[in-house]
């Protein structure tokens, strides 16, 4: 049997690899299961669509500031309402925020 020997970087040691044995017709691979990886496959990729909300910083103040807007408001001074109340949040967030919640 021969040896090889390799520097292993993620370790920062030598490693002695034994030399693969010269066989006919045999085969070391595990075989391959289509149906297996198929539902390890959707099973992965059900997990990376999940949705992963983490809400706003506005959700806190979301009667105050639907009550600002229906008052005529407009998103600036919305803004500047927030940014007394130590929130700051850019002019495009407040907006955005207010057309996803159905304020005009």
């Amino acid at each position: 049997m021969t040896l090889a020997v390799l520097f292993d970087s993620s370790h920062a040691k030598f490693v002695e690899l034994a030399a693969p044995r010269m066989t006919r017709g045999v085969s070391r691979k595990p075989s391959f299961n289509a149906a297996t990886e198929a539902m390890r496959l959707r099973a992965d990729s059900h997990a990376r669509r999940r949705v992963r909300y983490r809400g706003s910083r506005l959700d806190r103040f979301s009667r105050e500031l639907l009550a600002l807007r229906d008052e005529g408001a407009t998103t600036a001074e919305i803004q500047r309402w927030l940014r007394e109340r130590r929130v700051r949040v850019h002019h495009s967030t407040v907006a955005r925020w207010l057309r996803c919640r159905g304020a005009s």
